[in-house]
């Protein structure tokens, strides 16, 4: 305190103010209250150091410990891969009967083969209701245990619930497999890339029992094979190559062999362009198992314009025309 009043001089104490001095003892006081004397100023120092001592220790720790592991992410789980569809149908067909003979005069009055007035009685083939249930599960797996391998399997099952009698409307080909049929239409395992170069990158293999969009179910019977195929895509061309044996669903053939391919080229590849045309070709062989052999050769061309979708083909069997078309549609793209 004192040295802080010393340091308050006059230049003649004669004309010193002396007013003065009570304010600057108290301003003294207020600054001891505040910061403290010398001695207190030095044993704040020293634990200031030793704070910063205590933090220095702590930091060294810190950066000498080996860093908290991380919990590790769980794998996958196989409903991220999965994809499953499933559904069911039950119809209740039902007919009504004039009770007038039949063209060819069968009635319904009495049992089976009964000669009336009117006709030959038949009761079997007035049956009025009819039940049937359908079903069908799909299920497939995408990138599970290898990021470009895909598995899809489909399949179906129709039965006829009640059964029909000989020569009922409802008659239909459940008849010939007791009344139930089970159809395995798609089970195959897929690669989509080949490799990492450029052209074996866009191949994709699919081996097992497959659908072919192109082989004109009306034409055989069944659309399905037991076989492989391989095919290539890009940003102009699409083609492909399969073979294997042929899978009907409603009769029994051994030894029937289909093979074949197309391909396509795109001649506008820009998907913004409002004009695309693509010209392509497909190629069916089919052998029966019996020594008879078939060729069918498809020519078309596909057409967009803005919102336009058309398909010109023509097809050939051996070398009998039995296809000539052409197909148009309207898509309202945003």
């Amino acid at each position: 305190m004192h040295d802080a009043i010393a340091r308050v001089r006059c230049w003649d104490d004669s004309r010193c103010d002396r007013s003065w001095m009570p304010v600057l003892v108290i301003a003294g006081l207020l600054h001891m209250l505040t910061y403290g004397t010398p001695a207190v100023w030095a044993q704040k120092g020293s634990s200031r150091q030793r704070i910063e001592a205590a933090w220095d220790k702590i930091e060294a720790a810190q950066a000498g410990a080996p860093a908290p592991a991380q919990p590790s992410a769980a794998p996958p789980s196989l409903q991220e891969y999965l994809t499953v569809g499933f559904g069911a149908d039950y119809a209740l067909n039902g007919a009504n009967f004039s009770g007038d003979p039949t063209p060819t005069f069968v009635v319904d009055d009495g049992p089976a083969f009964t000669l009336t007035p009117n006709g030959v009685s038949f009761p079997q083939a007035f049956e009025s209701t009819d039940h049937k249930f359908g079903s069908y599960l799909a299920v497939g797996t995408r990138g599970w245990g290898h990021e470009r391998v895909n598995v899809y399997l489909s399949a179906r099952l129709r039965s006829d619930l009640d059964g029909t009698t000989a020569g009922s409307p409802f008659q239909s080909i459940l008849d010939d497999h007791d009344g139930t049929k089970f159809d395995l239409s798609n089970a195959f395992i897929e690669m989509r890339g080949l490799g990492v170069g450029r052209f074996s990158s866009r191949m994709s293999a699919r081996v097992g029992r497959q659908f072919l969009p192109y082989f004109r179910i009306g034409l055989f019977g069944s659309a399905v094979m037991d076989g492989g195929k391989v095919a290539y895509v890009d940003e102009r061309a699409d083609a492909e190559l399969f073979i294997g044996r042929w899978a009907p669903f409603y009769e029994s053939v051994d030894g029937a062999v289909v093979g074949g391919g197309r391909i396509a080229y795109e001649l506008y590849p820009d998907p913004g362009s409002p004009v695309g045309l693509a010209p392509y070709a497909e190629y069916l062989y089919f052998n029966d198992g019996e020594g008879q052999s078939t060729h069918r050769h498809t020519y078309g061309i596909r057409g967009r314009w803005k919102r336009l979708d058309a398909d010109g083909y023509v097809s050939v069997i051996d070398a009998d025309p039995i296809e000539l078309g052409v197909r148009a549609n309207y898509v309202a793209r945003r």
